[in-house]
């Protein structure tokens, strides 16, 4: 390189062509003197190719320590949701009532919600160690706490085709089955009907703003709509059932001439959005601990065909332990 002294010198024309020759060398010399030993050397071009190779290095290896630093706190993060599912797994198999179980499984939904606990961790833990709790309760959670929630097939798939308990769609009753207990809908049907208190607020589905502490039922399906609540308190599901369809309705079913189960006073909606009558295990969202405690109350999950999983109804066996109870008294 050349400095602009010298550049200067070569394009001045007024300098005679011979002084410029003359005085070149002298200035180029003048020039190298001036930069000294160190500057030719970090100007040089081995210089150049030498740094290049330490600044790849240098990046090159900072990335693979950052890269391992990501890979150890992953694996601490990973030994630490393993070890707290297994404090829950444990305390899960050592809880005696119902009120310890729904606690217990709580921390589990809090732990899930802190840590990113996944189904694919949850299925490879079940695998390693004990069998993994059925599912997350958000029983005392507070209202802003995401709800984790699942598809019934995605349910299905996790923990188990019975995780939703007995099949109980042969216990659908026909209405033939329900006039020969309760009555024929109608005006005698109203005389029928009792409330059913609601142990927490039921938030209506089509209308988010209200709630309903109470639903209309037949007098002799009253005790079994009371029992099925009692289980969801007891199983700390009352936020997966707590999005109200309706219960009584004097109406025929939907595209059909025949009466409709609510009509009976025998039928209950639950989160109807998602799981509506067209909705399939793909969509449909009930909760276990919902399906079970309504199946142990005696009632039949209409989800158990496949689609609406919003419906539950009295069983044909709770009829008929109905009729047994009053075998010369039908109706009310």
């Amino acid at each position: 390189m050349i400095s602009n002294d010298i550049r200067v010198l070569l394009e001045d024309a007024s300098i005679d062509k011979e002084l410029k020759t003359a005085l070149l060398p002298h200035m180029i010399e003048a020039q190298n003197r001036a930069k000294g030993p160190w500057t030719k050397f970090f100007t040089s071009a081995p210089f150049a190719a030498l740094l290049s190779a330490v600044l790849v290095a240098s990046i090159t290896e900072a990335i693979r320590l950052q890269s391992r630093g990501e890979e150890l706190v992953h694996e601490r993060n990973l030994e630490r949701q393993k070890f707290q599912y297994e404090v829950i797994t444990n305390s899960l198999s050592e809880a005696k009532t119902p009120k310890q179980r729904a606690e217990t499984l709580r921390f589990l939904h809090d732990i899930k919600i802190l840590t990113g606990l996944d189904d694919d961790k949850l299925k490879e833990w079940a695998s390693e160690n004990a069998t993994p709790p059925s599912f997350e309760s958000t029983s005392n959670a507070s209202a802003t706490t995401p709800l984790v929630q699942r598809t019934v097939e995605q349910y299905k798939e996790l923990f188990g085709e019975d995780i939703y308990g007995p099949d109980t769609s042969h216990l659908i009753p026909s209405n033939a089955d329900l006039e020969a207990v309760l009555g024929t809908p109608g005006q005698s049907m109203e005389r029928c009907l009792v409330r059913v208190e609601f142990p927490y607020p039921m938030v209506i589905d089509w209308n988010r703003n209200q709630r309903s502490s109470f639903g209309r039922a037949h007098r002799s399906v009253a005790p079994y709509f009371e029992k099925a609540f009692q289980l969801i308190v007891e199983a700390g599901a009352q936020r997966h059932a707590e999005l109200y369809g309706g219960m009584y309705n004097h109406r025929k079913k939907r595209g059909g001439s025949e009466w409709s189960v609510h009509a009976y006073g025998a039928s209950i909606d639950l989160n109807p959005s998602e799981n509506g009558l067209r909705s399939g295990p793909d969509l449909m969202t009930m909760h276990p601990d919902v399906v079970r405690a309504f199946k142990s109350a005696g009632f039949a999950w209409l989800g158990d065909r496949g689609f609406d999983g919003m419906s539950f109804e009295i069983s044909t066996e709770t009829l008929k332990e109905i009729a047994n109870s009053r075998p010369n008294n039908p109706g009310c």
